[in-house]
């Protein structure tokens, strides 16, 4: 679980610190000189989303998801390939264009890659073998926000691709997707031992998809410190609340450790 934890950290630092201005967050090998250039992989952010990462070690390249995805051969993605590269365009984005892809497969192998390439990333971070380097801001590009991913995306894509850390958090709870179906804003969170990072988003549900990890976090931790929401008895104990948040939303809260579920209502209705 340490390498989750090292990425949220990472995630959060990258959410707020592209937030008014794109940029890069590069990983530089351990013992390599500051002077060299950063090798060991990097995060490019916009807007406090992740739009791609990249790992040199990572085991799921774009260039093979996307032929997995669109079915053409590799001689023609090489072609359109090179055509990107001397104009700038971006690949996905210019297969969308030519028909090879559709915008719901080209974002489902961004997030592929994307995940891949942080839990490469992270795992390296956990061994001591790369290092972040200082957040980079760099020349202005909008990215297509439909291509890029919320820190909050990112974590719940992680665990559901890494058989260990699926393992580690165990099987939130059954009726998160029931309750989460009637609501627009849902989360499903994993309580940890962190001191700094109190719990980790396991399941979404809605407008959540889109969410600030850093705001997600800051309403666990009200609603969790609420003493309504102390469960005495054990794991299997249970308990649910309706709290009103300071922005004026009401929250059902429902707390079965390790998970405690949020539920935004847009009114005071039962679930």
């Amino acid at each position: 679980m340490e390498t989750l934890h090292l990425l949220l950290r990472i995630l959060l630092r990258l959410e707020e610190k592209s937030a008014e201005t794109a940029g890069i967050l590069p990983m530089r090998r351990a013992g390599s000189a500051v002077e060299d250039a950063p090798d060991a992989g990097m995060i490019m952010a916009e807007g406090g989303r992740v739009c791609w990462a990249s790992s040199p070690h990572s085991s799921r390249r774009l260039s093979d998801l996307l032929l997995e995805h669109s079915g053409i051969s590799r001689s023609q993605i090489e072609r359109v390939f090179q055509f990107c590269r001397r104009t700038g365009k971006p690949l996905g984005e210019h297969m969308v264009s030519l028909g090879i892809l559709t915008r719901e497969l080209l974002r489902e192998a961004l997030l592929s890659h994307t995940t891949a390439a942080l839990l490469t990333l992270g795992q390296g971070l956990q061994k001591g073998e790369v290092a972040p380097t200082p957040f980079q801001r760099s020349p202005e590009r909008s990215y297509n926000p439909m291509f890029t991913f919320s820190a909050l995306e990112l974590v719940v894509a992680m665990i559901r691709q890494d058989p260990e850390l699926q393992v580690a958090v165990g099987s939130p709870p059954t009726s998160f997707a029931r309750r989460a179906s009637r609501v627009r804003y849902a989360i499903c969170f994993w309580e940890t031992a962190w001191p700094d990072l109190p719990a980790v988003p396991v399941l979404y549900g809605g407008d959540a998809l889109d969410a600030k990890l850093g705001e997600a976090l800051q309403i666990f931790r009200l609603c969790r410190s609420d003493e309504h929401l102390a469960v005495p008895g054990g794991t299997e104990s249970h308990s649910s609340k309706v709290l009103l948040h300071q922005d004026g939303y009401g929250w059902l809260a429902s707390y079965g450790p390790p998970f405690l579920c949020l539920y935004r209502l847009d009114h005071r209705s039962e679930m």
